[in-house]
């Protein structure tokens, strides 16, 4: 084969003309740093109440937060308590904020239903403005009922009972549950 010959198909293999790239030039460009995380609906609606029953206020940089309604007089509130106080605990390490949304008479007897069992989540009323203004919130007249949203206000599960809806937020979050 010719000089000529090879540096043609040289060139038109490519084998010519091939810049020497670092190994640094050889990565694909990392992508442009992300903007900050979009606000939070819920997280902005959260910080602008001012009706909280209790004096704990939520997390308002939350990924996910959990509606809950519930009352001191349900009895099936009662029996869901303790299970919902333990996986609180749990929830507030892992981005998912509680807030109680009493369906209790006076704001009084939402924090003694909350005392009896511990429980360290913001309140506010039923039929108060505060709930009327929460992202993805839907009064429902059965009691207990949880709904899951995320941080723009989109209903990620519920409203249902607590023993149907608590389990998702794990799924949700990737969070495996405690043995």
């Amino acid at each position: 084969m010719s000089n000529r010959k090879l540096f043609f198909t040289a060139l038109a293999l490519g084998l010519l003309a091939v810049p020497c790239l670092t190994a640094q030039e050889q990565q694909p460009p990392a992508p442009a740093p992300q903007e900050q995380q979009a606000e939070s609906v819920v997280g902005k609606a959260l910080e602008a109440m001012q009706g909280y029953a209790t004096e704990k206020r939520p997390d308002t940089h939350a990924r996910y937060y959990i509606y809950l309604q519930s009352a001191g007089w349900c009895g099936p509130c009662n029996q869901e308590m303790p299970k919902i106080v333990q996986e609180y605990k749990e929830m507030r390490k892992n981005g998912v904020e509680l807030i109680f949304v009493s369906c209790d008479k006076t704001p009084e007897d939402a924090v003694a239903f909350m005392k009896k069992y511990g429980a360290d989540f913001a309140c506010i009323g039923y039929e108060s403005p505060e709930s009327a203004a929460l992202p993805g919130y839907t009064p429902e007249r059965r009691v207990p009922r949880m709904t899951i949203v995320d941080a723009s206000g989109k209903v990620a599960e519920g409203p249902n009972h607590p023993s149907f809806v608590l389990p998702k937020w794990r799924e949700l979050t990737h969070t495996p549950a405690v043995k």
